[in-house]
């Protein structure tokens, strides 16, 4: 047998896990340890060995499949100990593939409907939340998403975020201001960009001599989107508007 047939097998048999881990993340802000024995890698495993023994029993209690994890064995050792599998096992495989990818369509299928159980119950429980029981099983290594989203905060989901960057210009510094659309990550999990909408900006310089009653020093600027990259700003200021605040905030710009 063709040694990369079993390294196949090998493959779909263990790909749910690593289906679940990519898919029951709100949002991978880091690198995961893909290593052999990190432990991204062991959890994601572990995880596909019970999918599959899940999927397996289904199939043997409740379809009246016989496993014969001998012979799945011997052909995932390539070599000799597949030849000495039984012809008629072959036989069946060639009559009967349908069982086959029912099987592996059961495992990736269970594996995402778990990682989206797993998604919902986090955030309808608050399960990643500083103060919650399972914070250490559910918070993920995504510091930035947690300050956008305000989950630490107690910041309900309807809430927008206004963002205040403070960006160096030659000899001047400007305020970018402008609600944050979207942002995205570099490889290491660090903020690379992020993405403003009804964007303005105006200079530091301008706020001297001023009282903080004043408005209208800022100026919009044209675009629907604003990027701005990390290395570009100094200083990121964070604002969380509630609902009915920013509902009540956009009446009142219409009615003026």
């Amino acid at each position: 047998m063709n040694i990369a047939l079993p390294a196949i097998l090998l493959f779909f048999l263990v790909a749910p896990g690593f289906l679940y881990h990519h898919y029951s993340q709100a949002r991978e802000a880091r690198e995961a340890d893909m290593t052999p024995f990190g432990a991204t890698a062991i959890k994601s495993i572990v995880l596909a060995l019970i999918v599959d023994a899940v999927v397996g029993l289904a199939a043997t209690e409740y379809f009246g499949y016989q496993l014969y994890l001998g012979d799945a064995l011997r052909m995932l050792s390539g070599g000799a100990a597949a030849a000495s599998v039984p012809p008629h096992r072959y036989e069946w495989l060639n009559e009967h593939p349908w069982p086959v990818f029912g099987f592996f369509a059961g495992t990736f299928g269970l594996a995402f409907a778990l990682a989206m159980l797993r998604r919902w119950l986090v955030s309808r429980f608050h399960l990643d939340h500083p103060n919650s029981w399972a914070s250490g099983f559910f918070r993920q290594q995504a510091p930035w998403y947690y300050l956008f989203s305000g989950i630490d905060s107690g910041i309900s989901d309807g809430a927008m975020v206004v963002i205040s960057a403070v960006v160096p210009m030659k000899d001047q510094s400007y305020l970018y201001t402008g609600l944050l659309e979207d942002f995205e990550f570099k490889s290491d999990g660090e903020l690379e960009r992020i993405i403003l909408s009804a964007a303005s900006r105006r200079k530091l310089t301008d706020d001297r001599g001023r009282g903080l009653e004043e408005h209208g020093r800022f100026y919009p600027i044209e675009g629907n989107r604003l990027v701005i990259r990390s290395s570009e700003w100094t200083t990121l200021n964070v604002k969380f508007l509630v609902e009915e605040k920013a509902e009540a905030a956009a009446t009142a710009l219409a009615d003026d």
